[in-house]
């Protein structure tokens, strides 16, 4: 720890005094692999004066789920490793919290200590001028990694995460066609329920490759891949602006523009939806505009809906895999249906649906 306050106060000399320890919430209870975060506060003296400092310690470690490779989902150890490896000091657009230290606390745990933000409230919901402010945040962020040098080869650095996500989910996949999509009558039930016909959306994630395909035609850049409105912090400055902090980056990887703002919008349902979608999609390309990246808008917005359609019905059909899992050997059809409800709230498959029919006419527009 004396080494991180010395490089927080760009002090080598400085000799840290008493600290005391406060417990943080994280607000990811979807990322099984976060442990304890927790702000530490003290005093330093350097030349002769004391000083107060503050940073976070936050403990990482292997999910119990987690195959622990560079390329998983959800790699335990990838936000340390972006975190020391310096890609996100450029601090355009978005800011990420400055690593001031990486502790190997165990075989299975790393300690990252990072420079104290403030206050981080867990809260759903920006304004409209902060979703404004967020994406225009995000597409300048964005923009540098496609005008600019190109990224380090990093095994944890990986791309395709739409195609990942759903093979990460498969085993639940399949407990889903076995106990509900190849049984007719409770398809139909499920189907009258649902409001659409979730037949595209269960071929598209049978066969995502031609999603796949356009999405990896598009202009590559760096995705946070987390970037819902928890993990970026928008803030006014000390100036009068505004400061976008990202934090929780264990998801972070290589992927098309536009990609990242499937969850900067997940929270967002009808009536505000399509305001917001505009006030977003605008904002974003006007940022990438104004710093010299050329794409179109159906582009952007073609990754943007292929990811909610395919990423966010992998994930609500992986819990309701696990869910279905749970019921004993022939279960009436009744138990069955009842567990499928959560699979219906928003962002449900509805929305999902919905958002595949859009991305599929986006694919076509774009002519491949």
């Amino acid at each position: 720890m004396t080494a991180a306050v010395r490089r927080l106060l760009a002090d080598e000399a400085a000799e840290v005094g008493d600290w005391a320890t406060t417990e943080l919430a994280l607000g990811a209870a979807n990322n099984p692999t976060s442990g304890a975060a927790t702000r530490l506060r003290g005093t330093a003296t350097t030349n002769g004066t004391d000083r107060a400092w503050s940073l976070v310690a936050k403990v990482v470690r292997p999910s119990p789920h987690d195959r622990q490779t560079p390329h998983s989902v959800i790699y335990w150890r990838r936000e340390a490793d972006v975190a020391i490896s310096g890609v996100l000091e450029h601090g355009l657009g978005l800011r990420a919290p400055r690593c001031l230290g990486v502790v190997e606390a165990h075989p299975e745990a790393v300690v990252i200590l990072f420079e104290d933000i403030g206050e981080v409230s867990h809260v759903s919901g920006y304004d409209d001028e902060e979703f404004a402010v967020a994406a225009a945040a995000l597409g300048r962020f964005q923009a540098y990694y496609v005008q600019g040098p190109p990224l380090p080869a990093r095994a944890w650095l990986t791309g395709n995460l739409v195609g990942r996500f759903r093979n990460a989910c498969l085993p639940q996949l399949r407990v889903v066609h076995d106990v509900l999509w190849d049984r007719p009558a409770r398809l139909r039930r499920f189907e009258i329920a649902m409001g659409v016909d979730p037949a595209p959306l269960v071929a598209a994630l049978d066969d995502p490759t031609p999603f796949i395909e356009v999405l990896e035609w598009l202009p590559q850049t760096l995705c946070h891949n987390d970037a819902h409105v928890n993990n970026l912090v928008v803030r006014r400055s000390a100036e009068g602006g505004w400061d976008v902090w990202a934090i929780d980056w264990q998801m972070v990887g290589t992927g098309p523009l536009g990609s990242d703002l499937a969850q900067l919008l997940v929270e967002v349902a009808e009536p505000d939806l399509p305001r917001v979608e505009t006030i977003v999609l605008e904002a974003y390309l006007a940022a990438l505009h104004d710093d010299g990246v050329r794409v179109g808008r159906e582009a952007v917005e073609f990754a943007y809906a292929a990811n909610v359609a395919l990423r966010h019905a992998s994930w609500v059909l992986y819990l309701l895999g696990r869910s279905l899992d749970e019921l004993p050997q022939g279960a009436p059809d009744e138990d069955v249906l009842r567990a499928c409800l959560p699979a219906l709230e928003h962002p449900g498959l509805g929305h999902c649906a919905a958002m595949l029919e859009r991305a599929d006419r986006l694919r076509r527009r774009l002519g491949t």
